[in-house]
């Protein structure tokens, strides 16, 4: 799936990754497409979930990539 790197917060998070706009998770890239990944589980730790919390409120859950269909 083409996609491109999500904007970073101040710290870095993600940290180069995209959003995978089908399970919500940070996911690295490979030639700008997601590479393969489980579906989104859950944050690893609270740090991950503060920082997940952080890059949605700051750039919320909207996929702008995405087109309305009829």
């Amino acid at each position: 799936m083409p996609a491109g790197v999500a904007a970073p917060l101040p710290d870095g998070f993600p940290h180069g990754r995209a959003v995978c706009p089908v399970c919500w998770d940070f996911v690295d890239l490979e030639n700008d497409a997601l590479t393969d990944h489980d579906a989104f589980t859950g944050p690893s730790d609270e740090q991950d979930a503060a920082a997940r919390a952080a890059w949605f409120n700051t750039h919320g859950w909207a996929d702008e990539t995405a087109t309305v269909s009829d």
